[in-house]
């Protein structure tokens, strides 16, 4: 395990130590840019439009760092076909392995389209923050966000609103599978923070550092390309046993919302939307069975972020 993190930390160093901007148009400089289909293989094949743009140490970074999700995810594939049992480790490992290579891709189709951004001048005039890739791995831990009013009440919101729905549409069956005992592993807070971060900076950075924009391109106008946004985040979420997206839907509105509301920077809502998932996720270990064999943690509604 120590391996397989010590490299993801070494290829993820190996893009954010680059001084010169990540974003600089080394090829072709005049020519603009397309802003779909490249952050599209990006996040299929992290690493490719860097290539394609000469960014290099950035693509070495998000291609290496996707390499050793698949590295993990090869070497726990015995626990595939549990791999959200919430008190296995080598399950959480697996889906590590996954997270990772997720990490690598969101970030490489935001890079993409930001550097596509950076070729067609007067087309994102609406994009006013610039965020560095350093700057968005370093969002989960960047506590200045507690000051924010949006950050604080945003997460203590989110939760209550989904206990109240989840009061309202839970089945009663469901409780039938929690255990009513609390239950902590000494592993719990790493692998719920690693886990959430990787969500938050992924998630993030593919729907509101490029969808979101993106889609504003075409409507102009900042809450309908939320709103288109956030409804497909919600329906990606759907499956298993999360057959209510509504939640994620209206936590997706509230991330692009506090995103549109810092200038279109993905900071705030990778900090909200991974601290959100670190008590869902902490919730799920400690009350959890064992045997739990969707993404789903209850407050008390079957859904996931």
């Amino acid at each position: 395990m120590k391996k397989w993190l010590v490299l993801s930390a070494l290829f993820f160093s190996m893009a954010i130590k680059c001084q010169e901007s990540p974003y600089n148009l080394k090829k072709d400089p005049d020519r603009p840019r397309t802003f779909i289909i490249p952050p599209l293989i990006s996040t299929l094949l992290p690493g490719f439009d860097q290539y394609v743009e000469k960014q290099s140490s950035y693509g070495f970074g998000y291609t290496g760092t996707a390499v050793v999700g698949l590295g993990l995810q090869m070497g726990f594939s015995n626990y595939s076909d549990y791999d959200l049992d919430t008190q296995n480790d080598n399950a959480r490992m697996y889906q590590l392995g996954g997270e990772l290579y997720k990490v690598a891709g969101g970030l490489s189709a935001f890079h993409s389209f930001r550097t596509a951004v950076k070729s067609r001048k007067g087309d994102f005039l609406f994009l006013e923050a610039e965020e560095s890739p350093k700057e968005i791995l370093l969002s989960p831990i960047n506590f200045d966000y507690l000051s924010r009013p949006t950050t604080y009440l945003g997460i203590s919101g989110i939760l209550v609103f989904d206990i109240l729905v989840g009061l309202i549409f839970n089945d009663d069956d469901d409780d039938d599978d929690r255990s009513t005992s609390w239950h902590f592993k000494g592993t719990d807070l790493l692998f719920a923070g690693t886990l959430s971060a990787g969500a938050g900076i992924s998630e993030e950075a593919f729907f509101r550092g490029w969808m979101m924009p993106t889609a504003n391109y075409y409507v102009k106008t900042p809450w309908v390309s939320n709103l288109i946004t956030a409804a497909i985040f919600g329906a990606a979420h759907m499956g298993g046993a999360s057959n209510f997206p509504l939640p994620q839907a209206i936590a997706g509105y509230y991330f692009g919302w506090v995103a549109q509301r810092n200038g279109w920077g993905i900071g705030e809502s990778i900090f909200i939307h991974t601290w959100l998932d670190v008590v869902l996720f902490l919730y799920g270990y400690a009350t959890g069975d064992g045997e739990s064999k969707d993404h789903t943690f209850y407050l008390p509604l079957t859904f996931s972020f």
